[in-house]
């Protein structure tokens, strides 16, 4: 596995792990049916412009991280971090926090943040284990037609 910048040709692989990893990751957070029915469309578009940090594996695109400055602060911010779910485990997701944490300490950002759904136990404990730590913001967003509460995770870059 190397983890490596994406191209614009990357869009839809990148798309296809976003959608299988929320359907799967999301799962009891909200509801089936708007999982079920995701559309890709906006997200290709999207992904062609942003060029996230992606994983691969024989060629086949596994996780990918997106991260850049935060609009709350001056630090830097985990904006997505997505890994298709028959590879949760396997060190697709620490291969790509490390590499997403580099590119915000060239960045010159001595402190990272990024938000996760309160209810999201295997997300938190992958943060946790890698060294975020809550500060004790949290905010309601919408989503997939609901309501829920994000917390806010800090980590240091020095």
């Amino acid at each position: 596995m190397r983890v490596r910048n994406s191209v614009p040709d990357d869009a839809e692989a990148i798309t296809r792990v976003q959608i299988l990893s929320s359907q799967a990751g999301f799962a009891g957070i909200f509801p089936a049916d708007a999982l079920a029915t995701l559309d890709p469309e906006p997200r290709v578009a999207l992904w062609r412009e942003r060029l996230p940090l992606v994983a691969e594996d024989e060629g086949e695109i596994v996780g990918f991280a997106h991260v850049g400055p935060s609009d709350e602060e001056p630090v830097g911010e985990v904006y997505r971090l997505f890994v298709l779910p028959e590879r949760w485990g396997r060190g697709v997701g620490r291969a790509l926090m490390e590499r997403a944490l580099q590119q915000l300490r060239s960045a010159r950002f001595d402190e990272a943040l990024l938000w996760v759904h309160e209810d999201n136990p295997r997300a938190r404990r992958f943060y946790e284990a890698g060294g975020w730590r809550l500060d004790g913001v949290e905010k309601e967003v919408e989503a997939f037609g609901g309501h829920v509460t994000e917390v806010r995770y800090r980590i240091a870059l020095q």
